[in-house]
């Protein structure tokens, strides 16, 4: 399928100049419930699905000297909250491929780029609200000793949802890494997904733990004796 993509649009118009992948698929949960077969089909989608399409266009551009990938990653590859566990690491995954990938094809004159959107406004997160309540996202169960914890964490989702970034958003960036002549490695889409990926570089790790902790409220979810579900 993408060998005969990319022929097409070589017979067409004459070269490939760049390609974008995103192969994008979200799972949310606590790690201790996430099964398996979910985390093998986050990677398959979100790290295995963009490297079959990269290593199919590889030879074209290395051999004209010139190409640009861009891969639509998250901001949740470099900055991993609660219930995100098993997404994140799919992402972390791609993003070290691309990092490699920058190094290893910067010789041939091969630009590789990461797009790290946050929250998207019309993402799933808005499809699951019309489907019921935005613990559904989680997948936890009343029952579960995270009920609380995803109950806190779907507060904090909505509030921040009335100022996600839009997929418009997205693609205007993506259009600008393909367009510019000497691209950054990384683009954050809002400014306060680039405030959270600063600080994921700079702080130390527990005070940043700290800081999201206090953020998204979970110091309550901690101290709330009836964190059961009920």
């Amino acid at each position: 399928c993408c060998d005969a993509a990319i022929e097409r649009v070589v017979t067409h118009y004459g070269a490939l100049d760049g390609v974008v992948t995103a192969g994008w698929r979200g799972h949310f949960g606590p790690i201790e419930e996430t099964a398996e077969q979910d985390v093998r089909d986050l990677f398959e989608s979100n790290l295995f699905g963009p490297l079959r399409l990269i290593q199919r266009v590889v030879p074209h551009f290395r051999e004209r000297g010139r190409g640009r990938i861009v891969c639509v990653s998250s901001a949740a590859g470099r900055l991993a909250m609660p219930m995100t566990g098993a997404y994140s690491a799919s992402l972390h995954a791609l993003e070290g491929l691309c990092d490699a990938l920058r190094l290893e094809l910067a010789v041939f004159g091969v630009d590789v780029v990461l797009i790290e959107p946050g929250l998207v406004r019309s993402s799933v997160v808005g499809e699951t609200r019309k489907q019921g309540t935005l613990l559904d996202l989680f997948g936890v169960q009343g029952d579960s000793p995270y009920a609380h914890l995803a109950r806190v964490l779907a507060d904090h989702v909505i509030e921040l949802r009335q100022r996600a970034a839009t997929p418009n958003d997205v693609a205007q960036v993506v259009f600008r890494a393909l367009q510019t002549p000497r691209p950054k490695p990384r683009y954050a889409v809002s400014r306060g997904t680039a405030a959270l990926l600063w600080a994921r570089k700079l702080l130390p790790d527990r005070f940043l733990d700290a800081r999201l902790t206090r953020a998204i409220g979970l110091r309550e979810a901690q101290n709330d004796p009836s964190s059961d579900g009920a």
